[in-house]
Order: C-alpha cells, then sequence, then structure tokens
C-alpha cells in the first residue's frame, strides 16, 4: 500500500491500485483515517479525474464513515465512556478535530461532485452523520446554497431532510432566500417548524417581509403561543397590525 501523500496527486488517480489504497488508509476507525479523509477531501477527492473514478462514490462514503464516535474518543481520552451530551471535560468543545463531515461536505459543494450521479445519495449519507452529536457539518452553507444557486435539479429534496436534522439551518439561512421563498413546497416545509422561535426572526427580516409568500408564512405562525414571548416578536407583530392580520 502506498503512502497517503502518494495518493494525493492527479497522476495517481490513474493507478489502478489508487482507490484500493485510499480506502485501506481511510478505514482503520482511528484519528490517522480522520487524517487520511479530511486530507482526500481536500486534496485529490474534488479532481475532476477522481470524481470520474468508478469508485468515488464508495471512496466519499468510506470519508464520511471515517468520522470518529464520541464515546469511542471519550474511552481513549477519559479512560470511559461518556456520551457527547454529558461530557464536561471540553472534548465535546474540540471534537470536531475527530470529524470528517465539514470536509465531505466542502467536497460535495464543488461542482464536479454535484455532476455525479450519485451526489444525492451521498448528501443524504452526510446529513444523516451530521444528525449526530459531534458532526453537525455546514450543509446548508457548504453543499445545498451552491446546489441551489447552481439551479441543481435535486436541491429542493433535500430540504425536508435538512429540515428534520437541522431546521435551525434551514430557517437562518435558506428560508429567507428567494428561491426558497418562491418554491411551491415553502409552506409543506414549514409547517413542521412553524412554532420555532426563530420563524419570528425569519418573517422580520426585510427582504421576507417584502416577498408575495410573507402573509401565507404569518398566518401560519402568528397564532403559535410560545413565539410571541420572543423578544422580536412586537416587530413582527407591528407588521400583522399594518397589514390586517391582528
Amino acid at each position: 500500500m502506498k503512502e497517503l501523500e502518494q495518493l494525493l496527486t492527479a497522476s495517481a488517480i490513474q493507478d489502478a491500485n489508487w482507490a484500493l489504497d485510499l480506502l485501506a488508509h481511510m478505514s482503520t476507525n482511528d484519528d490517522d483515517a480522520v487524517e487520511a479523509a479530511n486530507e482526500a477531501c481536500s486534496a485529490i477527492l474534488a479532481h475532476p479525474d477522481a470524481v470520474a473514478h468508478p469508485r468515488w462514490p464508495e471512496l466519499v462514503e468510506a470519508a464520511i464513515n471515517a468520522s470518529r464516535d464520541f464515546e469511542d474518543v471519550a474511552e481513549e481520552v477519559y479512560g470511559e465512556r461518556i456520551s457527547f451530551e454529558d461530557d464536561e471535560g471540553g472534548l465535546c468543545q474540540g471534537f470536531d478535530g475527530y470529524s470528517t463531515t465539514y470536509s465531505v461536505a466542502e467536497l460535495l459543494g464543488v461542482k464536479a461532485a454535484r455532476a455525479h450521479p450519485q451526489w444525492f445519495d451521498l448528501v443524504l449519507k452526510l446529513i444523516e452523520m451530521s444528525d449526530c452529536p459531534g458532526h453537525q457539518a455546514l450543509i446548508s452553507e457548504d453543499v445545498i446554497l451552491p446546489a441551489m444557486l447552481a439551479d441543481h435539479p435535486q436541491w429542493a429534496q433535500l430540504i425536508p431532510h435538512l429540515i428534520e436534522s437541522d431546521p435551525y439551518a434551514f430557517i437562518g439561512e435558506l428560508l429567507p432566500l428567494s428561491q426558497v421563498l418562491s418554491h411551491p413546497n415553502l409552506m409543506q416545509w414549514t409547517l413542521p417548524i412553524k412554532s420555532y422561535v426563530m420563524m419570528v426572526r425569519a418573517l422580520i427580516l426585510p427582504d421576507v417581509a417584502a416577498h408575495d409568500r410573507w402573509r401565507e408564512l404569518a398566518l401560519l405562525v402568528k397564532d403559535q403561543p410560545n413565539i410571541r414571548g420572543d423578544c422580536d416578536f412586537p416587530i413582527l407583530q407591528k407588521l400583522l397590525q399594518e397589514r390586517g392580520l391582528e
């Protein structure tokens, strides 16, 4: 098996054992695998020749799976298995060093990756991993937003999965965009999150308040009891009154 550095060049992709050797580096179930996966994502897996390789999807999935389990790492650091939520020793604050989801998100956000027929399925796998504590990649910013701006035909199909795993990212980063506000599925997307306090903050943004769909969103949100105690609700209430909705 070749050293990792030898596998991170465009010429190395042509070697018959390139993918197999890279997979081996990313499958050791330790910190070396995390490092190998992160380096592969940033250095070589976005190269068009790498994306065109028959085993590229397998390599990306291996990079996702190289992320360490928090309890395994806690046992190595503390000598006992502790969950992410119960950690008081500081490991949880620096756990991104044991994760690969951030670099995979950047990889799946590039144009060459989006063109791959298995891009959508790989993004779903990334979302699933990012739903685990300690692996919260910037999927809305790094993956879905570039796909939306590039008018990728499947970007809208990812929204329900994002909302399920990270509704705050959807509300704060994607909801205010014209492509989302104008989409036929807007109300279907927002229905499960209508009581979220962040919806108040989204509705008072100038671009949202000026959009034709604002009234629909406001009617969905305005009678949710928990949002009325939010510090920004008076601003929304004033808009509701001015527009004859309260």
